[in-house]
């Protein structure tokens, strides 16, 4: 079990505390992880940082950013700060890239400032789903990752 913030707007926080809404999983072709729901961990702060940073960028509808708080199981998690993990991370990449060959398509990239628009990230991420599923194994209900952004300290 642990706690996840997720930013938003206050107003979709209320209707969604008021169960009038449910929060949505994020279908982005940039979503880090893959598509689904993104919580910073233990870190009410961090999102609310997030949030407020989001609802300054250019057409961005979020104007009264807001956290909702979360207890949640993690069940079966894709671990990235585990070795093993990483490995299946890099076949997903390497089945990726083979595909987007074979079909004659350019593979995405990541970009932004710090490669924010993880358009590589997110086709991986899926790729490796498809292959957990492909080959019989248990189908990951979240991914954990450590979010290191910033200069070093």
């Amino acid at each position: 079990m642990v706690v996840g913030y997720r930013e938003c707007d206050e107003g979709v926080a209320r209707k969604i505390i008021s169960l009038k809404v449910s929060l949505k999983p994020s279908q982005n072709p940039w979503d880090w992880l893959g598509h689904g729901f993104y919580f910073w961990e233990d870190s009410p702060v961090r999102a609310k940082r997030w949030a407020e940073a989001e609802s300054k960028l250019p057409g961005n509808k979020s104007k009264r950013p807001a956290v909702l708080g979360s207890v949640f199981d993690l069940g079966n998690y894709l671990n990235l700060a585990d070795a093993e993990a990483l490995k299946q991370v890099r076949a997903a990449h390497d089945e990726y890239a083979r595909l987007c060959d074979s079909a004659g398509i350019q593979k995405a990239n990541n970009r932004g400032p710090d490669l924010r628009a993880r358009y590589l990230n997110c086709p991986v991420m899926e790729s490796l789903h498809q292959l957990n599923q492909v080959e019989g194994e248990l189908a990951f209900d979240s991914v954990r990752e450590i979010f290191i952004e910033g200069p070093a300290l």
